[in-house]
C-alpha cells in the first residue's frame, strides 16, 4: 500500500510547479514588462520551483526515516527510528543551520547514514 504521506508531499511539489508555470506563461504574455523586471519575475519562479523541490526531497527523506512506503509501496531499510518527523528532521540536521538539498555527495552521504536501502524510499 502507498504512502500517504509521500502522495501528500508530490502533490505540494505538483501545485507548486504547475503554480509557476501560470505565472511563467502569464510573464510571457506580457509585453508591457522592462526587461528587469521580467528577469526578477523568472528569478523569483526559479527559486520558488527550487525550494518546492528542496521541500519535497527533505518530506520524503523524512518519511523514509520514519519507516513510511513510499508511492510504489516499498519501505526503505533505515538505521535510524526517529520517533516523530521533528525528531527525525533534527536527526538530518545535525549540527547544521539549514539543511542542504543541493550537493548529490550530500544527498548520498545523508542516504548513507540514515537508510539502507537506494533502491526503496525517497
Amino acid at each position: 500500500m502507498e504512502s500517504v504521506e509521500f502522495q501528500t508531499a508530490h502533490f505540494a511539489f505538483a501545485a507548486k510547479l504547475s503554480t509557476v508555470k501560470r505565472l511563467q506563461e502569464r510573464v510571457n504574455g506580457d509585453t508591457s514588462l522592462p526587461d528587469d523586471e521580467r528577469d526578477l519575475q523568472f528569478e523569483s519562479m526559479f527559486m520558488s520551483a527550487f525550494r518546492a523541490l528542496e521541500n519535497l526531497m527533505e518530506h520524503c527523506f523524512v518519511f523514509s526515516m520514519q519507516g513510511f512506503p513510499d508511492m510504489s509501496g516499498k519501505v526503505a531499510a533505515r538505521f535510524a527510528a526517529p520517533g516523530s518527523r521533528g525528531h527525525a528532521r533534527d536527526m538530518l540536521m545535525g549540527t547544521q543551520t539549514l539543511l542542504d538539498w543541493t550537493s548529490s555527495t550530500t544527498i548520498l552521504r545523508r542516504h548513507d547514514t540514515f537508510l539502507g536501502d537506494k533502491e526503496s524510499g525517497i
